[in-house]
């Protein structure tokens, strides 16, 4: 009889039966993403591979992370399996994120891909190429190296002034070594 039972268990837990549980992860597996920082339009490109699943596609959540903080912010649900890239442009400079996609399956099960951290982007400071002060005219004339990057609005041209220290005194100091 206990040969009996162990015969029925070993062929009803056979690894041949189909898998049927939709939040089986087996069924919803990650994608791999790739996420590329492009310099010269200050943006982020996300792709991914298709989605490869038994359970039927619900939706790819598109995820951003800024480091150091908490919150997580949604940036885009694509609802279309076929779409497999997603353009990033609210990018702050200076910035370090992680961004993510998750699968969703139409049980609502999530399966996250793994985190991409992105070098964050910064303006290269501008060059001053002539710098020419007129003593005469008390003015100051200068050109630069014209900037091609990305998020330009403006140049800001700004003079510092510096204020004249009084001559350094000759006498330092004086000392008197009595004994």
């Amino acid at each position: 009889m206990k040969r009996l039972c162990l015969l029925i268990l070993l062929v009803g837990c056979s690894h041949d039966a189909k898998r049927e549980n939709p939040l089986d992860p087996a069924l919803t597996p990650a994608v791999e993403l790739r996420a590329v920082a492009i310099g010269t339009t200050g943006t982020t490109q996300l792709d991914w591979s298709p989605y490869q699943g038994d359970t039927p596609f619900a939706a790819f959540r598109v995820l951003r992370k800024i480091q150091g903080q908490e919150q997580v912010d949604i940036l885009a649900t694509i609802t279309a399996p076929g779409r497999t890239t997603f353009t990033d442009t609210s990018l702050v400079l200076g910035t370090l994120y992680s961004d993510q996609v998750w699968v969703v399956n139409a049980a609502g099960f999530e399966v996250e891909s793994a985190v991409q951290l992105l070098n964050p982007l910064y303006l290269p400071p501008v060059q001053i190429d002539i710098l020419t002060l007129d003593a005469a005219t008390a003015s100051a004339a200068l050109t630069w190296t014209p900037y091609h990057g990305p998020r330009f609005k403006a140049y800001q041209v700004r003079r510092r002034t510096q204020r004249r220290l009084p001559p350094p005194d000759r006498h330092l100091a004086s000392a008197n070594h009595s004994q």
